[in-house]
């Protein structure tokens, strides 16, 4: 776990969704929170700090975004969002969904696995707008760290990936045991190797036969590699 201490924000819409997550995190403890601590400011903020360094959640903060793990309710979002549409899931290992209770189903799953041994998943939430519209997902083996992510097609373009990736990566890059930070993207999918550059990572090739696209072929595909390392 990283020694990375999140910042908060405080939005309405923020504060209600991180009040659900207390609510999951003390699920069946003895020391869940009255309402009236949820309701207080400072005391939301410490609660949230010692979720955090129990590795029940992590949030960072941006100019225009909030990157933090995933609640139930983000489902709803990244169903309207994104997981409907073909463009946005051509490249992606997943087909698009037709139905919310397959969203979330999938965030149910994230939110069991957002803070692990070897998994970190986040939802990018934009504070103007005030809805989830992406998610980035690391994945934690030994000494190295692979990434993949996704964005609303309504946000692309405008820096938003790697302004939410640069935190949760920075944090895990500095982690001791962490010596290779890797993505790669479809080789017809340059795009998101822009982001990948922007973030630091170098080229280091192609990997034939490497991914699986389902929504462009039932064979494996080519990609192209990035990396950074220490």
């Amino acid at each position: 776990m990283s020694s990375y201490t999140p910042p908060m924000a405080y939005s309405p819409g923020l504060l209600y969704q991180q009040t659900l997550l207390i609510n999951m995190a003390y699920a069946g403890t003895s020391s869940f929170p009255s309402t009236s601590q949820m309701k207080n400011k400072k005391t939301l903020q410490n609660l949230l700090a010692s979720l955090s360094d129990k590795g029940y959640y992590m949030e960072f903060e941006t100019d225009r975004l909030i990157v933090r793990n995933p609640i139930e309710s983000d489902a709803y979002d990244i169903f309207r969002n994104y997981a409907q549409d073909t463009e946005v899931t051509q490249y992606l290992t997943w087909e698009p969904h037709t139905h919310i209770s397959q969203t979330l189903q999938w965030i149910d799953f994230c939110i069991q696995n957002a803070e692990t041994t070897t998994s970190r998943k986040y939802v990018i939430f934009h504070k103007e707008d005030k809805q989830a519209i992406g998610m980035i997902d690391f994945t934690l083996d030994s000494f190295m760290a692979e990434f993949g992510y996704v964005l609303a097609k309504k946000y692309w373009g405008n820096g938003f990936m790697a302004e939410a990736i640069k935190p949760v990566l920075e944090s895990i890059y500095n982690m001791p045991n962490i010596y290779r930070i890797w993505a790669v993207h479809d080789i017809n999918n340059p795009a998101s190797g822009k982001v990948m550059q922007k973030l630091g990572l170098s080229y280091e090739g192609i990997l034939k036969r490497f991914c699986l696209h389902p929504n462009v072929s039932k064979e494996p595909r080519d990609a192209v590699l990035y990396a950074r390392c220490k």
